[in-house]
């Protein structure tokens, strides 16, 4: 299922539904997908605005997206940003002749959701090695090898890394998060702005009123208080930063005044920025 703005990732073998490859930050699109998204940090650091957080990761950690988790990558400072993409469909090992593990029921029926920030030089290993051995897929040995190493990959997840927190995840509420996807695409792309309900509900093709009882419905938060929080979350990651004032950072999230900034702020964090700064 696709909609405007947002692609599935574009399989080259249908029969072997899986991608990998470098990317930088110039190439990183927002948005959501029902596919696995894999992302191995090759940079000092990387930054990801997953769901309701902000994660950042050093050298040779990974991030785990589950299917439907919105994402994006700020780039807040302009420092450089690299990273290996991994792109898994939930159905690759029924179409690749394994049944005996299914991704999709992991997911969409057993409600199984895995930890996003993960360094686990085991796990770091195995996708080393697919990485490796993807420019060979073309030979059924190789596309054995890389079936194995991602069933030995989820074997190790579903036994060390599956997530407290469960995904709800039905029909509905997917098709649900189809619907308002522009509007959190553009969130999320443009934290230096203030973007109006009346805006969002446009992209989306609602009216204002529906769109905002169906975002609250889907997301549990008003759209105003999404963007804010989201604009705040990439506040928190330039103020521990220490490297720009407050006033620079403000403005950098898109807020003119640094005063209403300073209050919104305390408001939602209980304190100061000036005092988180320190």
């Amino acid at each position: 299922m696709a909609i405007e703005g947002l692609s599935p990732p574009i399989y080259e073998d249908r029969d072997f539904p899986i991608v990998v490859e470098p990317r930088c930050l110039s190439e990183v699109p927002d948005g959501w997908h029902e596919d696995l998204e894999i992302k191995i940090n090759r940079s000092d650091r990387i930054l990801i605005a997953l769901d309701s957080q902000i994660l950042t990761a050093e050298n040779d950690t990974f991030f785990f997206i589950n299917p439907y988790q919105i994402h994006s990558v700020p780039n807040l400072t302009g420092i450089d940003m690299n990273y290996d993409l991994i792109m898994i469909s939930l159905d690759f090992f029924s179409v690749t002749g394994i049944h005996s593990i299914s991704l999709r029921k992991i997911f969409m029926e057993d409600h199984i959701r895995f930890n996003n920030h993960l360094k686990n030089p085991r796990l770091t290993e195995i996708l080393d090695k697919v990485i490796a051995a993807y420019g060979e897929r073309e030979d059924p040995r190789v596309r054995i090898m890389i079936q194995g190493l991602l069933m030995e990959f989820f074997s190790i997840m579903l036994r060390e890394e599956v997530s407290e927190e469960k995904a709800e995840i039905s029909q509905d509420v997917s098709r649900y998060y189809y619907t308002i996807a522009p509007a959190l695409e553009a969130i999320h792309r443009n934290y230096d702005r203030k973007i109006t309900s009346a805006e969002l509900a446009e992209m989306c093709k609602l009216t204002q009123s529906y769109f905002c009882r169906l975002f609250r419905q889907v997301m549990g938060v008003t759209p105003v208080q999404y963007q804010t929080e989201n604009r705040l979350r990439l506040a928190d990651i330039l103020l521990k930063d220490g490297s720009h004032s407050i006033g620079d950072i403000a403005r950098m999230i898109g807020f003119e005044d640094e005063a209403y900034f300073s209050r919104c702020y305390k408001k939602y964090r209980g304190i100061s920025p000036s005092k988180f700064h320190k």
